[in-house]
């Protein structure tokens, strides 16, 4: 199972957040760095990944409807595809 970490107050950018995830999690290269086309790779994602978001309240403070609107879709992923675990911390 892969794991990663992201903080959330390390988050400022909607562009940094989609970069550090296509790096961490080896999207592909056509990854499209948004929202929908998190929850395409996020779905089908066919080995187990957790991933684990600290402070939540900082990435919120950061990306405010971006950050919850991100937070939904790790949720909604999560549900939709059993390879997917996410914890908040």
């Amino acid at each position: 199972m892969q794991v990663q970490i992201l903080y959330g107050e390390q988050l400022t950018s909607k562009e940094q957040l989609h970069q550090l995830l296509a790096e961490r999690l080896r999207f592909p290269a056509y990854y499209g760095c948004n929202l929908d086309a998190l929850w395409d790779c996020l779905s089908e994602r066919s080995t187990a990944l957790e991933l684990i978001l600290s402070d939540q309240e900082a990435l919120c403070a950061n990306l405010p409807d971006y950050g919850l609107n991100f937070l939904r879709v790790l949720e909604d992923a999560a549900r939709e595809n059993p390879q997917i675990q996410v914890k908040f911390r």
